[in-house]
């Protein structure tokens, strides 16, 4: 499921290239951005159970996956990086991510790519472009400059571009919120990092954001400014942090594996170090406890339906 959004009807004056192609992906998927010229450019290409889509969203921006000349990251997460195997495969396309995240793909480390750690899968890929901070990728008419946005990831990009003013943010922001912060794996100044890297975003002039998850944020300072305000919150009390992290990635867990029997879903998630080091570290109580309250929370909201003790995921 995708929906290409046209920036010029979201009533911000000034109108935007009609070669950049915002693409609203499924909760599970990273978007997409595609700037078509010279270079031909998509970044993140979100996961890899869904590339044949990924893959068929070029035909609605004029272009075949084989015109791809390269492929931006903004990170090294599963759910953003899990067709560029795929593409690279079809195009030839060169692969861009920022030093630090680049440095275990290329490894193939699958602990610092999370693999060992999660329930994702993730097709190998080497990466043939180092970015660092500061440096600037011209995509015409853009000129979108690197900065370096630790906290979701050690090597978490945005790309910003100062003639048009979007922010293309990955997850460092979201809709007044961001990205789970992964203390136990990012470090124990994960949350601080993250926190400066927004107060660094916000003395931008930024006219929209485009964020990895969600629509388009047409408030950037209201956006920042919550941001700022949950950070803060998670930062003062830890139980929140584990729980902000828990369960986004459960919806990610019940999304990769599909309709499960309650009691077969426990016994998988119980299993992954996602779930029970981070209840061990932050929220300390019984594994099953944990496991229900946030079924049960999420069956009340709407998010998760209980079918004969068979549980999916229905509005994420």
């Amino acid at each position: 499921m995708f929906k290409i959004i046209d920036l010029n009807t979201l009533g911000l004056g000034q109108e935007f290239p009609e070669n950049i192609y915002f693409v609203l992906r499924g909760w599970m998927d990273s978007n997409n951005i595609i700037i078509k010229g010279d270079p031909n450019v998509i970044i993140d290409t979100s996961y890899c159970k869904s590339e044949k889509e990924t893959e068929s969203i070029f035909s609605f921006c004029g272009m075949k996956p084989d015109d791809l000349d390269m492929i931006v990251n903004t990170h090294n997460h599963a759910d953003h990086t899990g067709g560029n195997s795929s593409l690279q495969s079809l195009s030839g396309a060169k692969i861009a991510m920022h030093e630090y995240d680049a440095h275990y793909v290329n490894l193939w480390d699958e602990s610092g790519l999370n693999l060992d750690f999660s329930d994702w899968e993730l097709p190998k890929f080497s990466v043939d472009n180092i970015l660092t901070d500061g440096d600037i990728l011209s995509f015409p008419p853009f000129d979108f400059k690197v900065i370096h946005s630790p906290g979701h990831s050690g090597g978490n990009i945005v790309l910003y571009d100062s003639k048009y003013e979007p922010l293309l943010s990955g997850e460092t922001i979201l809709n007044g919120d961001f990205g789970s912060v992964h203390c136990f794996r990012e470090g124990n100044r994960a949350l601080f990092d993250l926190r400066d890297s927004i107060k660094r975003l916000a003395q931008l002039p930024i006219r929209l954001i485009l964020p990895a998850h969600g629509g388009p944020i047409t408030n950037p300072q209201k956006c920042i400014d919550d941001c700022l305000r949950r950070i803060n919150i998670l930062i003062k009390e830890p139980i929140k942090m584990g729980y902000h992290f828990i369960r986004r990635w459960f919806i990610h867990a019940v999304l990769i594996r599909g309709e499960m029997e309650r009691e077969k879903l426990f016994s998988h998630v119980s299993e992954i170090e996602n779930f029970y080091a981070i209840n061990k570290r932050y929220i300390k109580i019984n594994n099953k406890d944990l496991f229900n309250e946030i079924v049960d929370d999420f069956i009340e909201r709407g998010v998760l339906v209980d079918r004969d003790n068979r549980l999916s995921v229905i509005n994420p």
